[in-house]
């Protein structure tokens, strides 16, 4: 089967109260009925300070109103919500919801967990050839490195509503004048079903200061 998404690998903290624990996504689809499903998650996990353990097919496949898989990562515990009684509940640390992962905290939900991608500063220089080279056997050093002192420092919070479009993600490192990078994004509408792929192919009349006319592509999905 050909890939259409890759785990970057990157090993995330998140903190409850004295409680720190790290969390690796290992995969985004499984097998249902002997047919791949996108949406079914796998993460690698621990509290900071135990042995590595793993959780397989998450059931983040929902859409809408529907009932998607929470995680209590001190129990390993699954438990089902809909968007609304996740955010209203105190029995898990993330949710999984086709592409996005919940914390539950500030937005998120009433448990006032945090988290933080550890390893955000290797974004910008990332690729997909060295992305797609990764694999759990690989990635598992880079997870057991962590400790405590991995979170001194660090930016953790919970949901709260922020730009996918960062300067990470949409512009090219270091163009100048401003180019837009190469990379895709899922939007999701109001509905909570409809689905569109959306990417930026060029701007027009940019300078140092303004990317000009910003000229994009957008695509339905399912």
């Amino acid at each position: 089967s050909e890939h259409v998404l890759y785990s970057r690998f990157h090993t995330y903290g998140v903190k409850d109260g004295d409680k720190l624990y790290r969390v690796q996504l290992l995969g985004y689809s499984g097998k249902r009925d002997n047919s791949a499903i996108a949406a079914l998650y796998k993460i690698r996990y621990a509290e900071v300070g135990q042995p590595a353990k793993e959780l397989d097919l998450i059931d983040g496949t929902a859409t809408g109103d529907g009932e998607n898989e929470c995680v209590d990562l001190g129990t390993g515990a699954k438990v089902k919500h809909t968007p609304d009684a996740a955010s209203k509940a105190s029995d898990w640390h993330l949710c999984f919801r086709r592409e996005s992962i919940s914390v539950n905290g500030e937005k998120g939900g009433p448990r006032n967990v945090t988290a933080v991608d550890l390893d955000v500063a290797s974004t910008p220089t990332e690729t997909l050839d060295a992305v797609s080279k990764k694999t759990p056997e690989s990635e598992v050093a880079k997870f057991d490195a962590v400790t405590a002192t991995s979170f001194d420092g660090a930016n953790l919070r919970g949901d709260r509503v922020v730009s996918a479009f960062t300067t990470f993600g949409w512009l090219e490192k270091n163009a100048s004048p401003p180019a837009p990078a190469a990379a895709a994004w899922v939007v999701i509408g109001a509905d909570g079903e409809k689905r569109y792929l959306v990417g930026f192919s060029r701007f027009e009349g940019a300078t140092t200061i303004t990317p000009g006319t910003v000229v994009m592509r957008v695509k339905a999905v399912k």
